[in-house]
């Protein structure tokens, strides 16, 4: 039956991507298409639960195994029909400069899957929130209660609740059952991203560096929401960026990076509350990017546009109605009436120029990200050239746009109360650590462009 609750949504992804990307899909690798699917996947199967509860239909296992496999069977003519962009390739020959980053890669996988299934959850946070709601729908078969979520997307709890719904009785040590396979598929993806334009030996290297991100390692074997939304996020501006990369190259596959990332920036919304300012930061680049790009744009462009709008919307827009709105006024609220300063009875009020220490703290000191603040600012001053050229110039926008966000949360809301234990100030970081990641991955291999770069 864990083989079943695993399988179920990698096929429903198989169909969604098959349907996504139709005849695009050849400029995806295999294994790109299969991690992409299975990340699709397990968003496309919360989107199921929650459609099925709104219309009165109980969480279980035969209703939602009904529902998808309806889906699935539509989706496999168009799977079917563009097969030929679905074959796997040859396989391609590493040589050891290669195969020591994948097996360091390996090891870092199993130490995620020793975490995700080692014990049960024991994190307070999780007890109190996550797991008591993914319990209360596994109970009540339905996501229509009064729920520990609030305003919370709904997403995790659908994903907790699933294995047991599955097995028919609660197991608080399957919580985090996709982790695993979902931290696999975001390291293909990255990897895949950058080995369109890169040699694999360097590929590998860098995704060396975000398979042993220790707080990204951590949180993939938990059932925080921090995952899933680091998840969605870096990969949907990975494909964001490989659009932009590829606009003015190769439309077609362009095209295909842009459905994919706006898809993957639609689920975006579903994981966590930031997810809403998260993709609208990434639109506000993409809106950037092409008010500059205006006079290169072709009438068959807007067909996509269309598209790729259409379906962002199609994916966020139900839980925006449903809930979201409320989130958005919330944060609006707070930040335009300053209501910080009721905490002056609990805590200090909140300043400057601990808020700007805090990041500092957080960018350069702590070791949750290894030397990534460092190797960020160094590809800054060795190189600002390449960061500032082209679509990496988009990338690095996005970059600033999130850490400006950050200041202003954290100086300018409650949340300044997490300034000094940073626990949040770290979590929210690591939503777009691989972003920053993959900038610098951007950088160092154009600045070896001609050792790095592949022939296609």
């Amino acid at each position: 039956m864990i083989a079943i609750a695993l399988l179920l949504p990698f096929l429903l992804g198989l169909s969604v991507v098959a349907a996504l990307l139709g005849r695009r899909a050849g400029f995806f690798s295999f294994i790109e298409k299969l991690a992409l699917a299975f990340v699709v996947g397990w968003g496309a199967h919360a989107l199921v639960m929650f459609f099925l509860s709104l219309a009165g239909a109980p969480l279980t296992f035969f209703n939602i195994f009904l529902a998808e496999a309806l889906l699935i069977a539509g989706g496999l003519p168009i799977l079917f029909r563009n097969a030929g962009q679905w074959r796997p390739g040859k396989l391609p020959s590493f040589t050891f400069l290669a195969l020591l980053p994948a097996a360091l890669i390996a090891v870092k996988l199993a130490s995620v899957v020793w975490a995700a299934f080692s014990r049960p959850v024991i994190d307070p946070d999780i007890l109190g929130c996550y797991a008591l709601g993914a319990k209360m729908i596994f109970l009540n078969k339905t996501i229509l209660l009064n729920g520990p979520w609030a305003d919370k997307p709904l997403m995790p709890f659908l994903w907790q609740a699933w294995p047991s719904i599955g097995l028919d009785f609660w197991n608080d040590t399957l919580l985090t059952l996709p982790n695993p396979l979902l931290f696999l598929s975001f390291l293909i993806i990255f990897y895949s991203a950058l080995a369109r334009h890169f040699k694999r030996w360097y590929a590998l290297l860098s995704t060396l560096l975000l398979a042993t991100m220790p707080l990204l390692v951590f949180h993939a074997g938990t059932a925080y929401t921090d995952w899933p939304q680091a998840l969605y996020y870096s990969a949907g501006t990975f494909y964001l960026f490989l659009f932009m990369k590829e606009f003015r190259g190769d439309r077609e596959a362009a095209a295909g990076s842009l459905l994919a990332g706006a898809a993957l920036l639609g689920l975006t919304v579903w994981a966590k509350k930031s997810g809403l300012y998260y993709a609208a930061i990434d639109l506000a680049a993409l809106l950037i990017f092409l008010s500059f790009a205006g006079a290169e744009i072709k009438k068959t462009d807007w067909r996509l546009f269309f598209q790729s709008a259409v379906i962002f919307l199609a994916i966020a827009a139900p839980w925006l109605l449903f809930n979201q709105l409320s989130t958005f006024r919330g944060y609006y609220v707070e930040v335009a009436s300053q209501n910080y300063i009721d905490l002056e009875t609990a805590g200090p009020r909140p300043q400057t120029l601990p808020a700007l220490s805090a990041l500092y703290r957080n960018t350069f000191l702590e070791d949750n990200w290894h030397l990534l603040g460092l190797l960020f600012a160094a590809a800054l001053v060795l190189y600002p050239k390449k960061a500032l050229a082209g679509p990496r110039l988009y990338l690095l926008l996005i970059i600033a746009l999130q850490l400006t966000a950050l200041f202003v949360l954290f100086r300018f809301t409650n949340l300044y109360r997490f300034v000094h234990d940073e626990t949040l100030l770290n979590r929210l970081t690591l939503h777009f650590a691989p972003v920053i990641l993959f900038f610098c991955a951007q950088i160092l291999g154009e600045n070896f462009s001609k050792s790095c770069k592949t022939n296609g």
